[in-house]
């Protein structure tokens, strides 16, 4: 049997194939490894799958979004997927006039059914209360449908954990109480990047706990220009400056061709580029339109 890595932790609350208890009475949570997060969107898939959700806005209970920071050499990749958070001090029920409720059992934070739509500028003022944006809209129309994650409470009862969490092939999300939680994984309850920082916890006190993606490492060393230099060529057959002494270095062959346009005109471009060109550039939560959303949660470039 492969032995396990160091500091593997052994999730009682997360196996889908052995019978699993979730004790009620207390706070449950969610635990997510940043750098373990691919954006495959897996998470997101098989959460509209479960819960019947349709395509679109109204189908993103979770969320995955991506940005980009910094220029090469030292581009950074992000990825964050987010659930609802189902926090200890759910502003967003304060905010909702009755349409919200934190559950005892596990302390989840819903929607009640009844009033997704007839309460439905009281979940716009919830939307905007919530930190994370967690509520979704089926349309932009005033007299929208409001959804949201459920902790899967529904899989709970059956005593399955939450869908997200099973469906992770890289094993970014852990779930169960939170004190558990917190016990094996810390407290950090707040991602920072250099661009971008999650909204200050003490707000509503989410039930999570996050490990952030680890500082940039060079694993083979190279050198940035020549990389530029060869990454502005279309090839061996559109060779200029001295990149043919390069070629012959690299063990290429051709023949130069000035015809054919380089990739980029200056190192310039890729370095330090025009904001605009850097579609994604830091983490945005709260939208303004269901097209807006989908942008954001979208990772088709």
């Amino acid at each position: 049997m492969p032995k396990l890595p160091d500091g593997y932790v052994e999730n009682p609350y997360q196996n889908s194939t052995a019978p699993v208890t979730f004790p009620p009475g207390q706070q449950y949570g969610f635990y997510f490894d940043q750098g373990r997060c691919i954006v495959c969107e897996v998470c997101m898939l098989a959460c509209m799958n479960w819960n019947g959700l349709p395509t679109g806005a109204a189908g993103r209970w979770i969320r995955v979004y991506m940005w980009e920071e910094n220029a090469f050499p030292n581009v950074r990749i992000y990825g964050l997927s987010i659930p609802c958070y189902h926090c200890e001090n759910p502003v967003c029920v304060d905010a909702a006039n009755g349409a919200m409720y934190k559950e005892p059992k596990y302390g989840a934070v819903l929607i009640d059914p009844a009033k997704a739509q007839t309460q439905s500028s009281d979940l716009r003022k919830a939307y905007v209360a919530c930190p994370y944006g967690s509520i979704v809209f089926d349309s932009d129309g005033t007299d929208a449908t409001a959804s949201k994650c459920t902790m899967c409470i529904d899989r709970l009862e059956q005593n399955l954990a939450p869908v997200c969490v099973t469906a992770c092939d890289t094993r970014a999300f852990e779930f169960g109480p939170l004190s558990w939680i917190q016990q094996q994984f810390g407290t950090l309850k707040q991602l920072t990047t250099a661009n971008s920082s999650m909204p200050d916890p003490s707000i509503s006190q989410p039930a999570v706990a996050f490990k952030a993606q680890l500082p940039r490492q060079t694993i083979v060393p190279y050198d940035a220009n020549d990389a530029l230099t060869l990454w502005q060529q279309r090839g061996p057959n559109s060779l200029s400056g001295d990149y043919p002494a390069k070629r012959l270095a690299y063990g290429g062959i051709g023949t130069p061709s000035p015809t054919i346009p380089l990739v980029f005109a200056s190192a310039s471009d890729v370095t330090d580029p025009m904001t605009d060109r850097v579609l994604k550039n830091k983490l945005v939560l709260h939208h303004a339109s269901n097209a807006e959303l989908l942008y954001y949660t979208t990772q088709d470039e």
